[in-house]
């Protein structure tokens, strides 16, 4: 299983209270598996196929996560996994994957010759935005806040990692950056309600930033 914001918080209502369904629910809105059975009337898949599937995060009525052995979902949710991509893998392709796909290159308009700074890369979204740019020649520095997790977007394929936990750390991340560099091309920013305002001192002239 691969969470993102929604799978740890969700649950508990930590920051996102609107993800809480009603009781009883099951959590989990990311996974990837084999279908086991159809409903009535669906052709798109056939019982054994491989499949990822992303389900609703917001909905009330939400009563069937990923956190279990089975799940129902709707047909609308569930997409073909390619023999070649692992189930683990599989489960980080819905909301993480698409999440910073949509995020750098859709509305970014990141450039492989551009800077990135993920700001909280150890989750989900992060490492997910970490991965795709650093393949695409991106310079890359990306922050965690434990040993475990800064070690996990260094695997990741960043070019710097910083602890957002110490107090300089901002400062580290900008002075990383290759000599002549103003600022980060490009932030992606996955706690805005914390750090927007501390994001706009490390960025470079005509910077985006990604909330």
């Amino acid at each position: 299983k691969v969470l993102g914001p929604a799978g740890p918080y969700g649950p508990s209502g930590t920051n996102t209270p609107w993800l809480i369904p009603a009781l009883p629910y099951t959590p989990g809105g990311d996974g990837a598996g084999v279908v086991s059975a159809l409903g009535d009337g669906v052709t798109e898949f056939a019982v054994g196929d491989r499949v990822y599937l992303m389900t609703p995060l917001v909905p009330k009525s939400f009563t069937s996560g990923t956190f279990a052995e089975f799940t129902t979902c709707d047909v609308s949710q569930v997409f073909p996994l390619p023999d070649r991509i692992s189930f683990t893998q599989g489960a980080a392709i819905g909301v993480p994957a698409a999440t910073a796909y949509r995020a750098l290159w859709q509305r970014g308009q990141l450039q492989p010759t551009e800077s990135l700074f993920v700001h909280g890369a150890s989750g989900g979204v992060g490492l997910a935005a970490v991965q795709m740019a650093a393949a695409a020649g991106c310079f890359v520095v990306g922050s965690a806040g434990s040993a475990a997790g800064m070690e996990a977007v260094q695997m990741a394929g960043a070019n710097c990692v910083v602890n957002h936990k110490a107090e300089d750390y901002l400062f580290a991340a900008k002075a990383a950056l290759p000599e002549g560099s103003a600022g980060f091309d490009v932030v992606l920013e996955n706690f805005a309600h914390i750090n927007l305002l501390p994001d706009l001192g490390v960025m470079g002239k005509n910077g985006r930033l990604l909330i």
